[in-house]
């Protein structure tokens, strides 16, 4: 294999011993910084696992790059005194303890201490140990390329870590039950993406809409309506029914979801009444609608009430666009508003988890 080849022709290692330490030293010199690799994948679950900002996440990725500079300086003599081997050892060790506990708090002091524990553990001693063996696993001669496939494997080990962890975070992380699938949520959580976004969730159900378009989202004011007229709602598809065996109250299971997923960087107000009954607050016009609400006759008013209300711009997405009618009342209430750009989303199938579910209607209107 031509990687494992050195300029002068013979092996880069010299034995298959070297050739195992040096891939042990690739995995270690990436599994130091798992935490900081996967802000790349899961920078808004760990904004909301530390209950943090953005600008607070700034703050203690500049504490980390200016205490990592002044250790290395500080601590790279420890490379010659030491074994780099427990050197390695004892920092991984160390490091594992500190994201343990970082994975423990909220707080934003004990965060930066953390932080700067973290930068001496993971870089201080540790990075000019990892260096050193490096240096060491092959001839001089060989230098660059010893490095070259240092860097490769760790971006190699950082791309199958990051993969791992979306993957359970997918499996085991957010689920809401509701009306809707991960494309919606995903298309809602993007839409509120911007800091201060003002949010209408018009039939917020249980919650699973509303919580996902605040996750790791920063200031969004949300509005979280629904009468609850029809009490239980279930899925049409019979083979959906066993998962809401157990709700009783939808109000409750709003309340359990607020408590288990509320983004506290963000707000919401939660009224329990009907659409054309609610009051917004002038100093906060929607910017984002979402509509999941009737879709009989008291759809086009519910609309008109939002828009008389909502921004200067503002963009609509409604609901269950495969249903008979639907589209129809769209247009009966967009025919005399500024329809700037609009897009319909349908589905194959009804209630498809795997694709907008019942299909979407989205619109930006200028007012």
């Amino acid at each position: 294999m031509q990687l494992l080849i050195g300029r002068d022709g013979l092996p880069l290692f010299s034995s298959s011993r070297v050739f195992v330490n040096f891939l042990l030293l690739v995995l270690c010199s990436q599994f130091a910084f798992s935490v900081l690799a996967m802000r790349g994948a899961l920078l808004p679950q760990m904004l909301d696992l530390w209950e943090i900002s953005k600008t607070q996440f700034g703050i203690l990725m500049t504490i980390y790059g200016v205490v990592h500079n002044v250790f290395y300086l500080c601590l790279a003599w420890a490379q010659d005194r030491f074994s780099t081997r427990s050197l390695i050892s004892i920092n991984m060790v160390l490091g594992g303890v500190t994201t343990f506990f970082l994975g423990k708090t909220t707080d934003f002091a004990t965060l930066c201490f953390l932080f700067v524990m973290l930068s001496l553990w993971c870089e201080g001693a540790f990075w000019p140990a990892i260096l050193s063996a490096v240096r060491k696993s092959t001839s001089d001669s060989n230098q660059s390329k010893i490095f070259g496939l240092l860097e490769g494997g760790r971006g190699g080990v950082e791309l199958l870590q990051n993969a791992l962890a979306v993957g359970l975070y997918t499996a085991l992380g957010y689920n809401v039950l509701g009306l809707s699938s991960n494309k919606v949520r995903h298309l809602l959580n993007n839409l509120c993406n911007e800091r201060g976004t003002v949010y209408v969730d018009a039939g917020a159900y249980m919650g699973s809409t509303v919580f996902a378009a605040l996750m790791g989202n920063s200031a969004v004011k949300a509005y979280a309506i629904d009468d609850f007229q029809d009490e239980i709602i279930k899925p049409k598809r019979k083979d959906l029914h066993k998962d809401y065996a157990d709700i009783t109250n939808p109000v409750d299971e709003f309340i359990k979801n607020a408590e288990k997923w509320m983004n506290t960087d963000c707000s919401i107000g939660f009224s329990v009444k009907p659409i054309q009954a609610v009051e917004f607050d002038p100093q906060y016009p929607p910017r984002v609608v979402f509509y999941d609400a009737a879709v009989d006759k008291d759809m086009v008013p519910n609309l008109e009430h939002i828009h008389k209300y909502a921004d200067k711009d503002y963009i609509l997405v409604v609901d269950d666009a495969n249903f008979d009618g639907v589209i129809d009342k769209i247009k009966e209430f967009t025919k005399d508003k500024n329809v700037i750009w609009d897009r319909t989303i349908l589905t194959e199938t009804s209630e498809d988890a795997n694709d907008f579910w019942n299909g979407v209607y989205i619109c930006v209107i200028e007012k």
